[in-house]
């Protein structure tokens, strides 16, 4: 059975069209994510240190790619609506990750575990801030694109 089905079915309706773009944008963002992570960790030893300075450096793109093509927002940009919420989210994976990342480098040598630790603590992150942002942030929006 190919993946391709479940992927029409998926892409039927606008909310599963957005969940698509969603994991799209989101692949897209843990690769950069990834591979800054990775970079940092050769310049800067302690992997939570490394982990900070890749997600404060990977933010602003992934905001505005996640806001323009996930959810089709355009325009201003509302501080307290959209920013902040977001800018909360990635705080918390952040926190989450940098965890995570220090447990991995004290148990192991092998700096690949860092970017597994990362990616693990940021999974579970990554569905809370779908629906978040899809249910809470931009269901206005949303809304009105259903319509």
């Amino acid at each position: 059975m190919s993946a391709l089905p479940p992927l029409r079915l998926l892409l039927r309706s606008e909310s599963g069209r957005r969940f698509f773009r969603y994991c799209v944008v989101s692949g897209w963002n843990v690769v950069f994510g990834q591979i800054l992570l990775f970079g940092v960790h050769l310049w800067v030893e302690r992997p939570g240190a490394a982990n900070v300075i890749a997600v404060v450096a990977g933010l602003g793109p992934a905001y505005l790619v996640s806001r323009r093509f996930v959810w089709e927002a355009t325009g201003s940009h509302s501080v307290t609506g959209e920013m902040l919420p977001f800018l909360g989210l990635t705080v918390l994976g952040t926190i989450t990750s940098t965890v995570a990342v220090e447990i991995a480098g004290a148990v192991t040598d092998v700096r690949i575990a860092v970017n597994l630790a990362s990616l693990s603590a940021w999974f579970g992150v990554w569905v809370v801030k779908y629906v978040l942002l899809d249910r809470i942030i931009y269901r206005r929006r949303n809304a009105l694109v259903a319509h």
